[in-house]
């Protein structure tokens, strides 16, 4: 995901953290949507960066990979 969202920021000229950030969660759909909207509601800050953003997403919707990396030190 990190890769397409760059090159979508490098082709729509998006710069500035918060507009990628933006343009980002304009993007999101079904539960990620949902997650995110729930955050921000909270917390308009949540997400302060693209950064903060693409490893809160990893967190929350790629949890097999760090099931599995877990699995694999034993």
């Amino acid at each position: 995901m990190d890769r397409r969202v760059r090159r979508c920021h490098q082709a729509r000229h998006i710069e500035g953290d918060e507009m990628q950030v933006t343009f980002a969660l304009s993007n999101l759909m079904g539960r990620a949507k949902t997650w995110a909207l729930g955050l921000k509601l909270h917390d308009p800050n949540v997400f302060e960066s693209s950064e903060i953003l693409k490893s809160r997403l990893e967190e929350t919707f790629e949890p097999q990979r760090a099931e599995f990396k877990a699995r694999s030190a034993l």
